[in-house]
C-alpha cells in the first residue's frame, strides 16, 4: 500500500447524542505539516499555531491533493471521551473508495499540542519508510481553533488551539504481558522494534499497551506513541544494540 494521500482539511462529525457531556457536533482542522520540528526534539506549539492562523499557509500540498478528509467518529470508544487527550476510531467516508478505519488521537488544549506533533514529526520525518509495517501508516497532522462555548470552530485564530493526530486504525492492544505471550510473538515484537531502531529512533516508553496486535491475515504488529522518543544509533551487529538486548531480556527471551 502507498503512503496516504495529503489531505488539506480533516472534517470530523462526533455522535452527539450517544455521548452525555460532549457538546461538539462537527469539527474542521486544516493540514499542519510537521517536518520543520527539531530533529527528535521537543516541538514548540508557537510555530504550529500561528501558521494554523493563517489560512492556506499551513500546507504546500499541490492542488490535485484530496481536499477534503471526512471522517464520522464511531460512538463506541473504549477511551475517556471527556478527556483532554481522548484518541477516537472513525471511518473516512467517500463516494470514491471503500470506508476507511482510522485512529484519531487528539489534543485539546494548547499545552499538549507540542507533545503530540513531536509525535507527528516521527511518523512523517524519521519512521515514514516503515510506515504500514511496524508503524501503522500515518495520515497527517491537523490544528483549528475551538470557541470558548465548545460549539463549534473558531476563525482567525480565535479561541483554543487544538491538534488531532490521523494514523491508520491496525489491531488493538495486545492481550496479554510480554512475558506470557508466545516466544514467536515476543521475537516478532522485538523484530518491530529493531526496524524502528534502524531509523534512528529510541521509543522511550517501550510497553504492551504501545504495541497493537492482528491476527486477521496471520499475526503482526504495530508500535506506536511515539511522543517520548530520542535519537538512537543501533549498531546492531548479529545480536542487537544494548538496548534492544536489554529489551529482549525484559521479555522474557
Amino acid at each position: 500500500m502507498p503512503l496516504p494521500p495529503q489531505h488539506q482539511q480533516l472534517r470530523i462529525s462526533f455522535p452527539v447524542e450517544n455521548w452525555p457531556g460532549w457538546d461538539i457536533k462537527e469539527l474542521s482542522l486544516t493540514r499542519f505539516e510537521a517536518d520543520f520540528a527539531p530533529a527528535l526534539g521537543r516541538c514548540d506549539c508557537s510555530r504550529a499555531k500561528t501558521a494554523a492562523a493563517k489560512k492556506g499557509s499551513v500546507s504546500n500540498l499541490a492542488a490535485s491533493c484530496p481536499v477534503v478528509l471526512s471522517v464520522n467518529v464511531d460512538a463506541a470508544t473504549h477511551d475517556d471521551y471527556c478527556s483532554d487527550s481522548p484518541i477516537f476510531h472513525g471511518v473516512a467516508v467517500s463516494k470514491s473508495s471503500p470506508p476507511i478505519h482510522l485512529a484519531l488521537k487528539f489534543a485539546l488544549r494548547e499545552d499538549l499540542i507540542p507533545a503530540l506533533l513531536h509525535e507527528a514529526h516521527m511518523y512523517s520525518a524519521h519512521l515514514e519508510h516503515v510506515q504500514g509495517r511496524a508503524v501503522p501508516y500515518f495520515w497527517g497532522f491537523f490544528m483549528g481553533f475551538l470557541c470558548d462555548s465548545s460549539h463549534g470552530m473558531a476563525v482567525d485564530g480565535d479561541g483554543e488551539p487544538i491538534a488531532c493526530l490521523v494514523l491508520e486504525y491496525w489491531g488493538g492492544t495486545l492481550p496479554m504481558r510480554f512475558d506470557h505471550l508466545e516466544k514467536g510473538i515476543r521475537m516478532h515484537i522485538l523484530h518491530k522494534l529493531g526496524e524502528i531502531h534502524q531509523c534512528g529512533v529510541h521509543h522511550g516508553d517501550f510497553a504492551e499497551r504501545n504495541v497493537l496486535y492482528s491476527d486477521e491475515d496471520g499475526i503482526d504488529i504495530r508500535i506506536i506513541d511515539f511522543d517520548q522518543t530520542e535519537p538512537h544509533m543501533c549498531g546492531r551487529g548479529d545480536k542487537g544494540c544494548d538496548v534492544l538486548q536489554q529489551v529482549g531480556r525484559d521479555m522474557g527471551l
